[in-house]
């Protein structure tokens, strides 16, 4: 699929997540969207390192952590809008990322111990804000509550949060497209197929890893601000293995490296959440995690490339025969 025809697939997509808040009167149905958005749009910017560099991070929690709490906490204390939160915690991700991430690339940390690697760098911060005060420490912190406010990011309307994480998403996806289709698209495929090779071949592969590991941290940390206004909490759980196996997830799902895999593994995992919230509520703890690791066990046994490559495929065996029967 070239360029030209993802961009017209994602116009199609965009009018049709436009009209689709007009159908919906369910508050609450709205609130699930705008979260799947969220985390389509965490898994696209997870994906840029995991997917089309091939680094498997599993602490991208740290990011969407510092995001959520970087808004929260410089509006309760200097009443500063999440709109500039946005960019001073993509700047504090992208200072952790270099701090945390450049010695595993400088040390040549691969595969399951790069994964590794990043789970130590989640649990890290999730017990230093744990027993940080200054932080609010376990009991979490909670961004002052406004009026209706687009300066705020404050709304009762739940549509509000929607339209503007569809924005979001359609700009990530873009962003995302863009990267693929560069100088630096074409060097992380390389370094995704084979670092040792991509050496070889005149690409600096420990700045390259570093480069995309810097935008992939800013972006989620962006919508990591998005999220706190949402939900109008954050504790120290956000930076917990659950929420990265979340973001991990969708594009897994959906098909890493794709453009549409993180959307189609977050509407997925948001009819898993519904399904189970509806027929079985909060009565298992930790069930939504069993449903995802089974999830993840079939979706890798049966379609090991994702959801989306394997109905591209589909589609294209089906256009080719149509073809050849029509030439006959």
């Amino acid at each position: 699929m070239n360029i030209s025809k993802n961009h017209t697939l994602l116009i199609v997509l965009g009018i049709l997540f436009l009209i689709i808040p007009i159908f919906i009167d369910s508050s609450y149905l709205i609130y699930s969207l705008a979260m799947m958005l969220v985390f389509t749009f965490a898994g696209v910017s997870w994906d840029l390192l995991g997917g089309q560099a091939g680094q498997l991070s599993l602490g991208h929690s740290v990011f969407f952590g510092i995001g959520a709490y970087t808004s929260a906490l410089l509006a309760e204390h200097f009443g500063i809008s999440p709109w500039i939160s946005m960019w001073v915690a993509a700047a504090l991700a992208v200072f952790v990322a270099f701090i945390f991430f450049y010695p595993t690339f400088r040390f040549g940390l691969v595969g399951p111990f790069f994964a590794l690697a990043t789970i130590g760098v989640a649990i890290i911060f999730e017990l230093i804000v744990s027993n940080a005060d200054i932080l609010g420490g376990a009991n979490g912190v909670m961004p002052p509550m406004k009026d209706d406010s687009f300066y705020w990011l404050q709304f009762s309307d739940q549509r509000y949060y929607y339209f503007i994480a569809l924005a979001l998403v359609a700009g990530v996806m873009l962003l995302s497209e863009y990267i693929r289709h560069s100088k630096m698209g074409y060097q992380l495929l390389a370094i995704r197929g084979d670092e040792a090779a991509a050496e070889t071949c005149g690409v600096n592969v420990g700045l390259r890893k570093m480069q995309i590991t810097a935008i992939s941290a800013g972006l989620t940390a962006v919508i990591g601000v998005l999220y706190v206004q949402i939900v109008t909490f954050v504790d120290p759980s956000i930076f917990g293995i659950d929420l990265a196996i979340s973001i991990v997830l969708a594009p897994i799902l959906g098909g890493s490296g794709t453009l549409l895999g993180p959307l189609v593994g977050a509407a997925l995992l948001m009819i898993v959440n519904e399904t189970i919230r509806l027929y079985v509520g909060a009565d298992i703890p930790g069930l939504n995690l069993f449903i995802y690791g089974s999830l993840l066990m079939i979706v890798v046994l049966l379609l090991p490339e994702g959801i989306v490559p394997k109905v591209t495929e589909t589609l294209s065996g089906r256009h080719r025969i149509k073809h050849s029967v029509a030439d006959h």
